[in-house]
Protein backbone atom coordinates (compact mmCIF):
# COMPACT_ATOMS: atom_id res chain seq x y z
CA UNK A 1 0.00 0.00 0.00
CA UNK A 2 1.21 3.05 -0.63
CA UNK A 3 2.30 5.65 1.58
CA UNK A 4 -0.18 8.69 1.69
CA UNK A 5 0.93 12.56 1.42
CA UNK A 6 -0.60 15.43 3.00
CA UNK A 7 -0.02 18.66 1.01
CA UNK A 8 -1.44 21.98 2.42
CA UNK A 9 -1.09 24.68 -0.78
CA UNK A 10 -1.76 28.24 -0.57
CA UNK A 11 -2.11 30.94 -3.10
CA UNK A 12 -0.62 34.56 -2.61
CA UNK A 13 -1.45 36.80 -5.22
CA UNK A 14 -1.96 40.75 -5.10
CA UNK A 15 -4.94 40.24 -8.18
CA UNK A 16 -8.69 39.51 -7.00
CA UNK A 17 -9.06 37.45 -10.07
CA UNK A 18 -7.03 34.71 -9.35
CA UNK A 19 -8.99 34.22 -5.99
CA UNK A 20 -12.55 34.64 -8.20
CA UNK A 21 -10.66 32.37 -10.64
CA UNK A 22 -9.80 29.57 -7.36
CA UNK A 23 -13.24 30.00 -6.07
CA UNK A 24 -14.95 28.97 -9.39
CA UNK A 25 -12.53 25.87 -10.11
CA UNK A 26 -12.65 24.64 -6.29
CA UNK A 27 -15.33 26.08 -3.90
CA UNK A 28 -18.65 25.23 -3.03
CA UNK A 29 -17.90 21.77 -4.30
CA UNK A 30 -19.19 18.45 -2.46
CA UNK A 31 -16.88 16.75 0.07
CA UNK A 32 -17.64 13.72 -2.44
CA UNK A 33 -17.15 15.62 -5.76
CA UNK A 34 -13.38 16.85 -4.27
CA UNK A 35 -12.79 13.84 -2.70
CA UNK A 36 -12.42 12.24 -5.92
CA UNK A 37 -8.92 12.25 -7.71
CA UNK A 38 -10.06 12.33 -11.03
CA UNK A 39 -11.55 15.57 -10.04
CA UNK A 40 -8.25 17.44 -9.81
CA UNK A 41 -6.99 16.26 -12.67
CA UNK A 42 -10.00 17.48 -14.83
CA UNK A 43 -10.20 20.45 -12.87
CA UNK A 44 -6.42 21.26 -14.04
CA UNK A 45 -6.63 19.52 -17.35
CA UNK A 46 -10.35 19.96 -18.75
CA UNK A 47 -9.69 19.42 -22.44
CA UNK A 48 -7.22 16.16 -21.90
CA UNK A 49 -8.11 12.96 -22.12
CA UNK A 50 -9.39 10.87 -19.03
CA UNK A 51 -9.26 7.45 -20.74
CA UNK A 52 -7.15 5.74 -23.33
CA UNK A 53 -4.06 7.36 -25.37
CA UNK A 54 -2.87 10.57 -23.76
CA UNK A 55 -3.97 9.63 -20.43
CA UNK A 56 -1.39 9.29 -17.75
CA UNK A 57 -2.70 10.56 -14.24
CA UNK A 58 0.65 10.11 -12.57
CA UNK A 59 2.39 12.49 -15.23
CA UNK A 60 -0.26 14.75 -15.20
CA UNK A 61 -0.60 14.91 -11.22
CA UNK A 62 2.53 13.80 -10.14
CA UNK A 63 1.34 11.59 -7.76
CA UNK A 64 -0.39 7.77 -8.39
CA UNK A 65 -3.53 9.80 -7.37
CA UNK A 66 -4.65 12.66 -5.50
CA UNK A 67 -7.71 14.45 -3.93
CA UNK A 68 -8.66 17.26 -2.11
CA UNK A 69 -9.70 17.07 1.50
CA UNK A 70 -10.74 20.86 2.27
CA UNK A 71 -10.81 24.35 0.50
CA UNK A 72 -10.90 27.95 1.97
CA UNK A 73 -11.71 30.75 0.10
CA UNK A 74 -12.19 34.56 0.19
CA UNK A 75 -11.86 37.58 -1.92
CA UNK A 76 -7.92 37.70 -0.82
CA UNK A 77 -6.83 34.23 0.04
CA UNK A 78 -6.92 30.62 -0.73
CA UNK A 79 -5.31 27.23 1.11
CA UNK A 80 -6.22 23.57 -0.03
CA UNK A 81 -5.58 20.61 1.41
CA UNK A 82 -5.03 17.11 -0.83
CA UNK A 83 -4.24 13.79 -0.11
CA UNK A 84 -1.90 12.13 -2.77
CA UNK A 85 -0.18 8.74 -2.79
CA UNK A 86 4.23 8.55 -2.63
CA UNK A 87 4.75 11.74 -3.69
CA UNK A 88 3.53 15.37 -3.70
CA UNK A 89 0.85 16.35 -6.57
CA UNK A 90 4.17 18.67 -7.70
CA UNK A 91 2.69 18.76 -11.46
CA UNK A 92 -0.91 18.98 -10.49
CA UNK A 93 0.96 22.50 -8.01
CA UNK A 94 2.72 23.68 -11.39
CA UNK A 95 -0.02 23.33 -13.46
CA UNK A 96 -1.85 25.32 -11.12
CA UNK A 97 -0.15 28.18 -11.39
CA UNK A 98 0.32 27.65 -15.03
CA UNK A 99 -3.79 28.62 -15.09
CA UNK A 100 -3.46 31.28 -12.54
CA UNK A 101 -0.01 32.87 -14.13
CA UNK A 102 -2.70 33.66 -17.13
CA UNK A 103 -4.18 36.45 -14.05
CA UNK A 104 -1.01 37.51 -12.86
CA UNK A 105 2.21 36.53 -13.99
CA UNK A 106 3.56 36.89 -10.49
CA UNK A 107 0.99 34.83 -9.11
CA UNK A 108 3.55 32.46 -5.54
CA UNK A 109 1.63 29.30 -4.48
CA UNK A 110 3.42 27.97 -1.77
CA UNK A 111 3.24 24.75 0.21
CA UNK A 112 4.15 22.07 2.94
CA UNK A 113 3.96 18.39 2.86
CA UNK A 114 4.10 15.18 5.39
CA UNK A 115 4.17 11.88 4.23
CA UNK A 116 2.42 9.39 7.07
CA UNK A 117 5.63 8.24 7.63
CA UNK A 118 7.13 11.76 8.02
CA UNK A 119 10.05 10.51 5.04
CA UNK A 120 10.13 12.79 3.98
CA UNK A 121 8.64 16.33 5.36
CA UNK A 122 8.90 19.51 3.69
CA UNK A 123 7.64 22.78 1.85
CA UNK A 124 8.49 24.44 -1.48
CA UNK A 125 7.06 27.23 -3.76
CA UNK A 126 6.26 27.90 -7.31
CA UNK A 127 6.60 31.38 -9.02
CA UNK A 128 7.13 31.86 -12.61
CA UNK A 129 8.59 28.73 -13.82
CA UNK A 130 10.82 27.65 -11.03
CA UNK A 131 9.64 24.71 -8.92
CA UNK A 132 11.52 24.66 -5.71
CA UNK A 133 11.13 21.97 -2.84
CA UNK A 134 13.25 21.45 0.42
CA UNK A 135 12.92 18.00 2.46
CA UNK A 136 13.87 16.13 5.59
CA UNK A 137 12.76 13.24 7.65
CA UNK A 138 11.92 13.27 10.80
CA UNK A 139 11.48 10.42 13.55
CA UNK A 140 8.53 9.01 14.75
CA UNK A 141 9.12 8.96 18.66
CA UNK A 142 9.98 4.66 19.50
CA UNK A 143 6.88 4.08 21.77
CA UNK A 144 8.85 0.83 23.30
CA UNK A 145 11.62 2.84 24.45
CA UNK A 146 9.40 5.75 26.62
CA UNK A 147 7.20 5.43 29.29
CA UNK A 148 3.43 6.33 28.47
CA UNK A 149 3.53 9.84 29.93
CA UNK A 150 7.07 10.26 28.04
CA UNK A 151 5.36 8.93 24.77
CA UNK A 152 2.13 11.65 24.60
CA UNK A 153 4.31 14.34 25.13
CA UNK A 154 6.75 13.72 22.11
CA UNK A 155 4.36 12.38 20.21
CA UNK A 156 2.36 16.03 21.02
CA UNK A 157 5.98 17.58 20.34
CA UNK A 158 6.42 15.87 17.35
CA UNK A 159 3.22 17.85 15.33
CA UNK A 160 4.46 20.83 16.82
CA UNK A 161 8.31 20.37 15.28
CA UNK A 162 7.11 19.05 12.04
CA UNK A 163 4.59 22.29 11.53
CA UNK A 164 7.45 24.36 11.99
CA UNK A 165 10.41 22.55 10.35
CA UNK A 166 7.76 22.17 7.12
CA UNK A 167 7.20 25.71 7.91
CA UNK A 168 11.01 26.89 7.86
CA UNK A 169 11.56 24.65 4.45
CA UNK A 170 8.78 26.73 3.04
CA UNK A 171 9.79 29.93 3.88
CA UNK A 172 13.40 29.01 2.79
CA UNK A 173 12.05 27.92 -0.92
CA UNK A 174 10.06 31.02 -1.12
CA UNK A 175 12.81 33.66 -0.17
CA UNK A 176 15.10 31.30 -2.67
CA UNK A 177 12.72 31.35 -5.36
CA UNK A 178 11.93 35.17 -5.66
CA UNK A 179 15.59 36.32 -5.13
CA UNK A 180 16.56 34.05 -8.49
Amino acid sequence: MANHVSTYIRVASEEPKVYKKLEEMFYDKSYEELGKPMFLYETLYPESPTEGDGFNYGEMIGAKWAYIENVECGDDYFEMTSTSAWYIPDEAIKRLREILSELDENVLIEFTYEDESLEPIGGGACYQDDFITYEESYEWPDEEELSEEEYNKAYDNMWEDVYDITQSLMNDAIRDILNK
